[in-house]
């Protein structure tokens, strides 16, 4: 499995129809506040 490099293609991968479709499923089962938390992995095993 591909990881995500960077914001841009998180978006476009995001935006595909498969992607929208479990969302879609996912989004009444989610509650609460929602928030955007960004990371910088600084290093660590497998890096």
């Amino acid at each position: 499995m591909a990881g995500w490099c960077d914001s841009y293609v998180v978006g476009l991968s995001l935006g595909l129809p498969e992607a929208k479709a479990v969302m879609s499923k996912a989004m009444p089962m989610l509650t609460g506040e929602f928030t955007k938390q960004e990371v910088s992995v600084a290093g660590g095993p497998g890096l």
